[in-house]
């Protein structure tokens, strides 16, 4: 995820990015003072079964990237800001 805080400015206005929590135990509270903590601007959601189990999110540090359909397209663990642009830039392509 720190490879992505350089990264997500430069596509925040054409990319949609949530972070997804994937322990049911942590509040809103805690998941956002975490998230500032670290210095991630994107929004962040409170762990959802539903939403964990749909987009198949199993551990930390998976992305999963949806076309503008809501269709996966992609999915990982992405470290580098390299491959984050490079897949902002697919996303944007279409």
């Amino acid at each position: 995820m720190r490879s992505l805080t350089g990264v997500y400015g430069e596509y925040e206005d054409r990319v949609h990015f949530i972070g997804i929590d994937v322990d049911a135990g942590e509040s809103d509270g805690k998941i956002r003072s975490w998230s500032n903590s670290n210095g991630f601007s994107w929004p962040m959601a409170a762990y959802d079964r539903d939403a964990n189990q749909d987009y198949q999110i199993t551990y930390q540090a998976i992305a999963v990237a949806l076309d503008a359909n809501g269709i996966i397209v992609d999915r990982g663990s992405f470290s580098g800001s390299g491959k984050w642009r490079e897949l902002f830039e697919e996303l944007l392509a279409g």
